[in-house]
This record gives structure tokens, sequence and C-alpha cells, in this order.
């Protein structure tokens, strides 16, 4: 196994980024730290804490996952859904409609983007 660090100077940053590498005998290339939001990714466990790899306009980067009152949903897949994602909502919460009425009082109501639903902590 070989180690390797890499380091750029970001312009806007006004500071260096760097990562580190292993590269395994059989030569596949692992990051050997968890990865910062917008780094490319393959896998939830590329990426930091509270974060999961999602699409951004159809390329897989490192998202972080969404907190406690962000609008969050659970897509029906498709072409939109495959391009671009998000993360589901962090651990512990759940994600549910804010203040939903009782079923048999709610008329139909299309809802294409769930606005109305957030991520919460489970009720008892």
């Amino acid at each position: 196994m070989h180690l390797f660090e890499a380091c750029v100077k970001h312009r806007s940053l006004f500071k260096s980024v760097c990562i580190s590498l292993q590269i395994k005998d059989d030569l596949t290339l692992t990051n050997r730290y968890p990865l910062h939001p917008g780094a490319r990714c393959k896998v939830d466990r590329d990426c930091g804490a509270s974060m999961c790899c999602a699409r951004h306009h159809g390329e897989q980067v490192c998202k972080s996952r969404l907190i406690r009152g962000e609008s969050c949903y659970v897509p029906d897949g498709g072409l939109a859904f495959s391009i671009n994602q998000i993360c589901p909502c962090d651990e512990g919460l759940l994600c549910r409609e804010k203040s939903a009425p009782h079923r048999r009082e709610r008329d139909f109501i299309y809802q294409p983007e769930r606005k109305s639903w957030t991520c919460q902590v489970p009720k008892a």
C-alpha cells in the first residue's frame, strides 16, 4: 500500500485544500480521510459525518444530511431523481408532514415538491 497527499491552493478560499489518498496493492485508489461537501464520491462512507453521497447534476458528490426543520421529501424516482438527489434526514430524524390534518378531513392536494414535509424528531 502506498500513501500520497496532494495539496492545491484554492483561489477563492485563500488556503490550501489537501487530500490524502492510498493506493492499494491491487492498484485501487481510495480516500484515506472522509471527503468534504462537494467532493466526488462513490458511496456514503466516502463522505464525512452527517453527509451522504448523492447526485448533483448527475455527478455523485458529498452532500450534508438534512437537519431538523429542513424541507425533505421521499422522491418517486424517475429521471429528475437520477440527476439530482438530496440526502435523507440526519440520524434520529424522520421526514414527515409539518402538520397533517386527519386523513378523513383532508381533501386531495397535489404536492409535486412536498414543501410541507420537514425533518422531525419521531413522536414517542
